[in-house]
């Protein structure tokens, strides 16, 4: 996991990582996604409601998406959903820091 304070120089521009949440965490299941919004890093909770299984960032709903994968590809599309405001366009490996596509060719 890289902290925040440490990632700002790192990640810009749509660039994101997404953490799982620890089982002692109050909103587990579920994850964060750290992006770098207008110069500064944001983080937003990714979680389903008790509802149904459509997953959410921040309680407000991008799409049908129950997968992460299906989520994070939303928000990288040429198309974002309504009221999304920033595209996904590189992640980063929380391993190695290093930048990677989002969409692989």
């Amino acid at each position: 996991f890289i902290k925040l304070k440490n990632a700002e120089g790192v990640y810009r521009g749509g660039k994101f990582f997404v953490t799982a949440l620890s089982p002692d965490s109050e909103n587990y299941p579920g994850h964060v996604i750290n992006i770098n919004f207008k110069g500064k890093p944001t983080r937003h909770l990714i979680k389903t409601n008790d509802h149904d299984d459509i997953l959410r960032v921040n309680k407000k709903s991008y799409g049908p998406h129950t997968t992460l994968e299906s989520l994070i590809d939303a928000l990288s599309g040429d198309e974002l959903p309504a009221g999304w405001p920033i595209k996904l366009n590189r992640t980063i490996d929380r391993d190695s820091g290093k930048t990677i596509s989002s969409r692989p060719q």
